[in-house]
């Protein structure tokens, strides 16, 4: 199963359900608080017949908040840490030490790693709001 974290990995899923047709789609709404930075879910939609594996798919990953809730509501829809894996793009190495302590690190493929956050929790340098730039908001 392929579960993209709204909205910003939706641009993504076209790619995994182009090469496997028949991956089943589950999805999250995670949206992350602009002062807190934490982490808040607002929808959840999993198949009803859950595969063995998941992927959670995210472009971004700053403090890893987001990637985390959505392994917890894998975790409860009873997937075990070593079934579940993550794809982005970019990350900040804050970010990846977070999921690497709630998933193996050999689960978790990314194009990059930048070094640091910056005091908004933003990735440095980073990309700036990935689903803003691709929805142009």
């Amino acid at each position: 199963m392929v579960v993209p974290i709204m909205r910003a990995a939706l641009p993504l899923l076209p790619a995994f359900t182009q090469v496997l047709p028949d991956i089943p789609v589950g999805i999250t709404g995670i949206e992350r608080d602009e002062t807190t930075a934490s982490p808040r879910a607002y929808y959840k939609k999993f198949p009803r017949y859950l595969p063995d594996r998941a992927v959670i798919l995210d472009p971004m990953l700053a403090t890893g908040g987001s990637a985390c809730l959505a392994v917890d509501l894998l975790l409860h829809a009873g997937y075990s840490p070593e079934a579940i894996y993550f794809t982005g793009v970019l990350a900040a190495r804050e970010g990846l030490e977070r999921l690497a302590q709630v998933i193996p690190q050999s689960h978790i493929t990314l194009v990059a790693v930048d070094p640091e956050l910056d005091k908004s929790k933003y990735i440095v340098p980073g990309l700036g709001d990935y689903g803003d730039r691709y929805y142009g908001t």
